[in-house]
């Protein structure tokens, strides 16, 4: 690109930001050109009025030559299509049935697909909260009976202490405390958990410490607290580390505070949905005992989480985990015999049957789309066989079939954009309804909120639609009228 190629460039791309100005001047000066003329004219020996009528036969009409002075200092294309814009919206706001009947439908579109892809992203997309959340997985002891039984905790231990793929492997189960107040308890969710379960996740205490293998006794009156918990309930005590708490009639010690924002992992059996506020998670007893030693061999009432060490495949964590399995079978055939090891990507876990209702979702949403765009067509059609009139009376000033088109065009884009917006207020209102009105259970229903690139694809998508609806509307204008 040459000097004078770009000095061109930002000459023309000044000219966008003073306009007004640049074509006052411009003015200015025809009309100093204009008044030279009659001037010359004068002299000659003409009349004022002669004068007057020469000089406008040879500098022509001010308006004319400024808007083509204008086209070639600026972008002809662009000041064309902002001034067809202008007029179509002065156009619009002068048929405020036609707004309102297609602006409302391509609203109401936006509006439904902003929604719907709020629960994609939420549900399907949005990666777990958790480092490498694509090597979690939940283990399972599976028979012909039972496809998903929870592990026992003797199984757990042979595996955490045999396996050669795992790099965590962790038991949680829900275990709700009382918080002892001088009126009445109050009923807290707590989760109790392994000594690895926040390892496993990639997490650690940001305060105070985890919990140790010592820890996973009965006996133990140890906690740590959720970071809401510890913040709102307990003021973000600085020195809350090793205070008492009055839990079930006990004093809990305070070892540490989960970081903001730990979410739950969830489970399948006994445990609060994943991301459902936790209070307390507290030790799970791994001691044996001669009186509870068979309990942990038979006794399944806790749900399992591992993470597969790097390279590892879900097939290859499996086999291995078999091969534990094997080893049990053979030890004690009354607890393990037919069993075998399930995993199952945590992912597909935590969304689980909801998958196939969100897609449906999602079709709805686009099926809405495709209504709105046939209807806003079918009006828009509607609007130019009306505009005959006004299009033929354009072809004859001189508009070519470009410039006729454009103009409608324009009032579809302006339509789809003021749809749009509105669509998009809309969902930002209704998102608080949307998640009231999911069912009891739905994943992650926490994690679907407004954000703008939903928006921003929902608002394409309805300019889009808008766009085409247009093109069918020039597609039908009267031929007379080109």
């Amino acid at each position: 690109m040459t000097i004078v190629t770009l000095r061109e460039l930002l000459s023309k791309a000044a000219m966008l930001f003073r306009r007004r100005e640049m074509g006052r001047e411009t003015e200015a000066e025809m009309r100093f050109h204009l008044d030279l003329e009659i001037e010359a004219g004068m002299r000659r020996g003409l009349s004022c009025e002669e004068a007057a009528r020469v000089a406008r036969l040879r500098v022509g009409s001010i308006t004319s030559s400024a808007e083509a002075v204008r086209d070639q200092r600026g972008f002809a294309a662009l000041d064309g299509f902002t001034a067809d814009l202008r007029q179509a919206w002065t156009a619009l706001r002068r048929r405020p049935g036609f707004l309102f009947t297609a602006g409302g439908a391509l609203a109401a579109a936006v509006a439904a697909n902003t929604l719907v892809f709020a629960i994609v992203y939420g549900v399907l997309l949005r990666p777990l909260p958790y480092p490498d959340p694509d090597r979690l997985v939940r283990v399972f002891e599976q028979s012909v009976t039972q496809p998903k039984f929870p592990l026992s905790i003797y199984n757990y231990q042979e595996d955490l202490k045999s396996n050669r793929t795992l790099a965590g492997l962790a038991l949680y189960v829900r275990e709700d405390m009382q918080l002892m107040h001088e009126e009445r308890p109050e009923q807290l969710t707590a989760v109790a958990i392994s000594d690895t379960f926040f390892p496993t996740l990639g997490s650690t205490p940001v305060m105070g410490r985890n919990f140790q293998p010592s820890d996973m006794l009965r006996s133990a009156r140890v906690v740590i607290l959720s970071h809401s918990f510890w913040s709102t309930r307990l003021n973000a005590d600085p020195s809350i580390i090793g205070k008492t708490l009055r839990l079930d009639r006990e004093n809990w010690t305070v070892i540490g505070v989960a970081p903001r924002g730990f979410a739950h992992v969830g489970g399948s059996y006994r445990s609060p949905l994943h991301g459902e506020n936790v209070a307390i998670w507290r030790p799970l007893p791994l001691e044996t005992t001669a009186q509870n030693a068979n309990c942990q061999k038979g006794c399944h009432y806790t749900n399992a989480i591992a993470r597969l060490a790097p390279g590892v495949s879900l097939a290859g964590a499996a086999d291995d985990l078999n091969r534990i399995m094997d080893d049990l079978a053979r030890r004690f055939p009354s607890f393990y015999q037919g069993k075998r090891a399930r995993l199952e990507p945590l992912s597909a876990e935590v969304v689980g049957k909801s998958r196939t209702a969100v897609l449906m979702i999602t079709a709805a949403g686009m099926l809405v789309l495709l209504l709105a765009s046939i209807n806003v067509a079918g009006l828009s059609v509607a609007r130019v066989l009306t505009r005959r009139r006004e299009l033929a009376i354009r072809r004859a000033l001189g508009g070519d079939s470009w410039r006729i088109a454009r103009a409608v065009l324009s009032e579809t884009i302006v339509l789809g954009a003021v749809a749009g917006v509105a669509g998009l207020g809309a969902a930002a209102a209704l998102m608080p309804a949307l998640r009231a009105i999911l069912p009891a259970g739905f994943p992650r229903a926490h994690e679907i909120v407004f954000r703008w690139p939903d928006a921003a694809f929902a608002l394409a998508a309805g300019l889009a639609a808008s766009a085409l609806a247009g093109l069918v509307a020039v597609a039908r204008i009267p031929r007379g009228s080109k």
